[in-house]
C-alpha cells in the first residue's frame, strides 16, 4: 500500500457516523413509556410496554452512550497518529 496515497477522509465520514448513533435502549424505553400511556381497555399494550421498557434499561447499561463517545475520542487519536506518520514520511 502506497502511503502517500492514504486518504482519511472516508474513515472521518465513519467516525461521524458513529458519534452522531443514538443510544438504542433509549429509544426503546421512550417507545415503551409512550405506549405504555396509551388508554386501553385490555391492557395489551402495557404486556406490550413493560418488557420493551426494561430491554430498553438493559440495553442502555450494555451500551451507553458513552462507549459511543470513547470511541469516537480514540478514532480521532487514530486519525491524528496516522496523520503524523504520513507527514514524516512525506518529509
Amino acid at each position: 500500500m502506497d502511503m502517500t496515497k492514504f486518504d482519511d477522509k472516508s474513515t472521518a465520514h465513519s467516525l461521524g457516523c458513529v458519534q452522531r448513533a443514538s443510544a438504542p435502549g433509549k429509544k426503546l424505553q421512550k417507545i415503551g413509556f409512550i405506549i405504555f400511556w396509551i388508554p386501553e381497555p385490555t391492557g395489551i399494550s402495557n404486556a406490550i410496554a413493560a418488557p420493551m421498557i426494561l430491554t430498553g434499561r438493559y440495553l442502555d447499561k450494555k451500551y451507553n452512550g458513552a462507549t459511543i463517545h470513547d470511541i469516537g475520542h480514540e478514532t480521532k487519536r487514530t486519525i491524528s497518529t496516522i496523520s503524523d506518520f504520513k507527514s514524516n514520511v512525506m518529509k
